[in-house]
């Protein structure tokens, strides 16, 4: 069971990959699914490690390299197969990665104690991006909209962390 949660962290990873995979295979909806799926991955490691009181400096640093491929890289590497314009596309996956880079490691250096989150999570942002992927037919406004979310990431927004709020009870 102490294993239990790096495990979950670990298949969020591979669900990252394994999407990253699908799309240099052109099966889009299969590597959208691997996101969601570790989005699920995702919710559930830190509370497993909270339950079996296993919680880590090594858990969170490993959860946020996690984050980085299956929230920042894969959603991104979906974006660059979209046909617009290579250097648009490029510059706003570009800044989208480099806006979750900033914002895991701002939460992981200052922020993971507090009962508020910063910006918008990078979990959030890449599920987001995703349904701007399938559901915005203009290139353009899907890259603006990605580029939006990366600024959101790194912007003072205060939402919700209900897992470190003080009346927030395990079942």
């Amino acid at each position: 069971m102490k294993y239990l949660p790096n495990c979950l962290t670990l298949a969020n990873l591979i669900s990252g990959l394994m999407s990253i995979y699908c799309t240099m295979n052109g099966q889009l909806d299969l590597a959208a699914v691997f996101i969601f799926l570790g989005a699920s991955f995702d919710s559930v490691d830190g509370r497993a490690a909270r339950r079996v009181g296993n919680s880590s400096e090594f858990g969170k640093e490993l959860d946020s390299l996690a984050d980085m491929v299956t929230f920042g890289t894969a959603p991104m590497v979906m974006l660059l197969t979209t046909e617009g314009s290579k250097a648009i596309k490029l510059i706003a996956a570009m800044i989208f990665l480099a806006c979750a880079a900033i914002r895991l490691a701002r939460f992981n250096s200052e922020q993971s104690s507090l009962n508020v989150f910063i910006g918008i999570p990078v979990p959030a942002a890449a599920l987001l991006s995703l349904l701007a992927f399938f559901m915005i037919n203009r290139v353009i406004v899907y890259y603006i909209l990605v580029i939006g979310l990366g600024f959101l990431m790194i912007s003072s927004i205060r939402l919700p962390n209900f897992k470190n709020h003080p009346d927030q009870k395990e079942s």
